[in-house]
């Protein structure tokens, strides 16, 4: 299947019937014009639609909300007009969506599906940081009513992981954890004292899985840190790749080397 000159694919719609594609034009440098084509690249219609690379499905399959700084906006496959969405919020901040359960409640948070501990402080027995550990505050209203008032709650992060970044499975019923898990203060505090072989216990990745509450919280999948080679220098990055859910929400995939695994979290 062709595209236009300057596009790019976006994705299927839920059911597969249709792919999404925008197209960069002068008229819009800010803002993808949003095209809707069919399976076999034959009927190709513009959209009166909005699209960001957090956009969250509706149940319906029809329509999907987007965060942008100045609000969260509702479109539509069908060719109706996108929407301002005004939840009711204490918050100074958007509102930033990360999904839509099967009750067309939104799920977000505030700022973006990021988080990291603030500063460190120094345990004065042993010298070494003592992390204080996030949480994340997460809102839930209803597309449908926006302005009604919106059910608030705080989840804690996995313990010992001091930074990282959260995905709703995709009716938004559980939270995967992909996190950054340092070497713990005893680590730090051996190698101090050379007990530690140098270049080994980097930090590592770990994913997580758990409620909305943050209960039943458990570990999926664990892997060291690479060390990689950036000219004179030598940085670390995670050793897991493409992190995601799969469409029936009860597996993850990811890449760890060559290898492709799908990890079952039930």
């Amino acid at each position: 299947m062709q595209v236009p000159p300057h596009s790019m694919f976006l994705g299927p719609t839920p059911n597969g019937e249709w792919l999404l594609f925008g197209t960069f034009t002068p008229a819009h440098p800010h803002d993808l014009e949003l095209h809707l084509r069919d399976r076999f690249g034959r009927q190709d219609r513009l959209l009166p639609a909005l699209w960001m690379d957090n956009a969250a499905w509706m149940p319906d399959g029809n329509r999907w909300i987007i965060t942008r700084t100045e609000g969260n906006y509702l479109s539509s496959l069908h060719g109706s007009p996108f929407r301002k969405l005004n939840p009711a919020s204490s918050q100074s901040l958007v509102p930033f969506v990360l999904g839509v359960n099967a009750q067309s409640r939104a799920v977000s948070t505030y700022g973006n599906e990021y988080y990291k501990s603030g500063v460190p402080s120094t345990s004065p027995r042993f010298k070494v940081p003592a992390v204080n550990f996030p949480d994340f505050l997460l809102e839930e209203y209803d597309v449908e009513e926006p302005s009604r008032s919106p059910r608030k709650w705080r989840v804690k992060v996995p313990a010992f992981c001091t930074e990282g970044r959260i995905a709703l499975s995709p009716h938004a019923e559980r939270i995967l954890w992909i996190t950054e898990r340092p070497r713990t203060g005893i680590l730090l505090w051996l190698d101090r004292l050379q007990f530690v072989v140098p270049g080994q216990g980097f930090a590592s990745q770990a994913v997580y899985v758990s409620n909305l509450d943050g209960s039943e919280m458990r570990e999926l999948y664990c892997a060291p840190d690479e060390a990689k080679k950036w000219g004179n220098m030598t940085v670390t990055d995670g050793a897991l790749k493409d992190i995601k859910w799969l469409p029936d929400g009860r597996r993850i995939s990811f890449v760890h080397g060559d290898n492709l695994y799908i990890v079952p979290t039930e």
